[in-house]
């Protein structure tokens, strides 16, 4: 099994820190065989490139969105994300089913079977939240409406910031059929992707779920299952029984989370020099 990690142009944690600590809780705590294929700008110095496989990308961003925009590069990682998860469909060195993958992710607990792996989980059926999908104005949510609409307005929402378990021949269609190059607002992958090829989602998650949780700055918890994550104590009660963890900018500046998995995952790994 490959697991597939884009990088963007940038961290804000040292040398991109955050993938150092995903991949320190890969190694620890995923019992499965599997290997590592990253698509950066460029690699991390303290990076084994001997316990990896990588690509070296160029940034991306079509010129058809460019000359929409008057010349200004809007959804320009977002754009570049798509371009990298379409080479991932074309490249030998990644397995036909490949776990796609974050680098601001951790795993905290021990996963031994594949399955915990394949299921998709969605954020919320559209009809249900239409409210609040429609009425956002962020370029995230944009992209969430693009892949939405190019699926006549059905189905769920998918973007629930999780690994997720795409088929390359599968994402080759899509690509084929919703070229990006043609697109001036880029979708959403895994919205497109589930609702052209999942279809149900095994569950749509909410704060009590045991998948997941997020640290985002937020306040409070949230439906969706954000939580403020202020102290290493609120960490350690909430993580018990998830088993992904995520986390955003604003989530590393505001919550404990940073400290949090310094302390948790101290020793380096197997992708360390």
């Amino acid at each position: 099994m490959t697991i597939a990690i884009p990088l963007g142009k940038g961290t804000k944690w040292g040398d991109n820190n955050e993938l150092k600590y995903f991949l320190r809780s890969l190694d620890e705590n995923l019992r499965i065989h599997f290997d590592v294929k990253l698509y950066a700008h460029y690699l991390p110095s303290w990076l084994n490139t001997d316990s990896v496989k990588y690509e070296i990308v160029d940034r991306y961003y079509p010129e058809r969105a460019k000359r929409y925009h008057g010349g200004t590069k809007h959804y320009e990682n977002y754009f570049d994300t798509l371009n990298k998860l379409r080479l991932m469909s074309d490249d030998e060195e990644v397995s036909e089913y490949f776990l796609y993958a974050y680098d601001d992710m951790i795993l905290p607990h021990p996963i031994t079977s594949l399955i915990d792996l394949t299921k998709w989980y969605a954020q919320i059926k559209y009809s249900d939240g239409k409210e609040g999908i429609d009425r956002s104005r962020s370029k995230w949510a944009e992209t969430v409406r693009r892949a939405l609409k190019l699926t006549g307005w059905k189905g769920y929402d998918y973007e629930t910031h999780l690994p997720r378990w795409y088929n390359k021949d599968n994402l080759k269609h899509m690509f084929a059929k919703y070229k990006i190059d043609k697109q001036v607002v880029p979708y959403a992958p895994a919205t497109l992707y589930g609702n052209l090829f999942i279809g149900m989602p095994d569950r749509v998650l909410r704060y009590n779920n045991d998948v997941k949780v997020g640290f985002y700055g937020m306040r409070k918890r949230d439906k969706y299952g954000a939580h403020p994550g202020k102290t290493l104590e609120d960490i350690d009660r909430v993580v018990e029984d998830k088993i992904w963890i995520n986390y955003n900018d604003m989530g590393f500046r505001n919550c404990a989370i940073r400290e949090w998995i310094e302390k948790r995952f101290p020793s380096k790994s197997k992708f360390e020099l």
